[in-house]
């Protein structure tokens, strides 16, 4: 609810490289909630992701998607779980006054290497494609 959730509908957590290679044979435990993206590795997943996937931590990302138009936010309503896409886009730093006068901050990654809490993207995408 509020002022993010008119500008940002929806985020999503993406995989690529080894990860996605692997996510169907290696248990990550991927959950999201709250505007964060978690996944926890035990026993022999973390044994198996750290030796098939070594640079797991970034090799995935949550992101937050806002639409450059009505149509690209359709499109972005319909990403399901599993679905392989290509986004298009830009990183983008938000800045908003609420309606009581209060400046809101939102500012996106631009590491990789990053993790916890500040290390999402913030995308303003163009477009998307289903591959």
């Amino acid at each position: 609810s509020g002022l993010d959730s008119r500008l940002v509908p929806r985020d999503i957590a993406l995989a690529w490289g080894k990860v996605a290679e692997y996510n169907t044979r290696i248990d990550f435990n991927w959950s999201q909630s709250g505007r964060f993206c978690r996944f926890e590795l035990h026993g022999d997943d973390y044994r198996n992701a750290r030796q098939y996937c070594p640079n797991y931590e970034c090799e995935a990302s949550n992101n937050h998607l806002i639409a450059c138009d009505s149509s690209t936010r359709s499109k972005i309503k319909k990403i399901r779980r599993g679905d392989h896409v290509r986004i298009k886009g830009y990183l983008v730093n938000l800045s908003a006054v609420t309606s009581d006068g209060k400046t809101y901050y939102w500012n996106s990654s631009t590491s990789r290497s990053d993790t916890g809490n500040g290390a999402c993207e913030l995308i303003y995408v163009t477009s998307i494609d289903w591959k």
